[in-house]
């Protein structure tokens, strides 16, 4: 994943079960092990109804993905489970429905310096467009609804010893160039201690020139008294 990531950030990814790039934004902070990490989840804007595009002939609902251009024309629709952040009128149809964000959201607990996913969970429902149809005897009175036939979980966390080898990367990570800067910091300073104090001792230091003269004799002293 992405680097350095903040609770601003929109996390793009592309999936091939949905033919299309969707988009998880920023839910919560969390704490796994010791390890924080920012989770991002989708919402109910993920499966924007507004984008026609993506429709493939029915937008009737919000919430919901019509992927039969991935399904070889089958009217298969994806959602997330029991209708997640899908349209009200989708639990209406169906008994036994209770969408739940704790048990049936597709997210991505990311730690956000390194971009390293330590807790995934990923979920869709698979559901099948239905509506009346006057040539099939069975399919005369049914409603136009979407019918969930059944949802797939993959959950993937990261283990302890995983955990600890990403906390000891981000320690060195934050802490590493604060320590190096100190350490040269540290150093500069003794270099330039060191060059004052030589500097000082050769300037306190005298030389002493000391003038030896030849004794005088006496025939010298008599001409030259003083």
């Amino acid at each position: 994943m992405p680097h350095n990531l903040t609770e601003d950030t929109q996390l793009e990814i592309f999936m091939g079960d949905l033919c299309r790039t969707v988009y998880f934004n920023y839910t919560e902070t969390g704490n796994l092990n010791g390890l924080t990490y920012l989770k991002y989840s989708m919402n109910e804007n993920t499966f924007d109804t507004s984008n026609t595009c993506f429709c493939n002939g029915d937008c009737a609902w919000s919430g919901v993905m019509n992927v039969s251009a991935c399904r070889y024309g089958a009217p298969a629709f994806l959602s997330l489970p029991h209708f997640l952040h899908g349209d009200p009128e989708l639990l209406t149809m169906v008994n036994g429905l209770n969408p739940d964000p704790k048990k049936h959201s597709f997210y991505f607990a990311i730690e956000p310096k390194l971009g390293v996913p330590v807790d995934v969970s990923a979920r869709f429902q698979f559901n099948v467009f239905m509506e009346p149809s006057p040539n099939i005897a069975l399919y005369e009175n049914v409603p136009k609804m979407l019918f969930p036939v059944f949802w797939v979980e993959q959950k993937v966390v990261v283990d302890d010893s995983v955990i600890a080898e990403l906390r000891k990367v981000r320690a060195v990570s934050d802490w590493g160039a604060t320590i190096c800067a100190c350490v040269a910091l540290m150093f500069a300073g003794f270099i330039t201690l060191a060059s004052c104090c030589k500097k000082s001792y050769f300037q306190k230091t005298k030389v002493n020139i000391i003038t030896l003269e030849k004794p005088r004799d006496d025939a010298d002293v008599k001409l030259n008294p003083l």
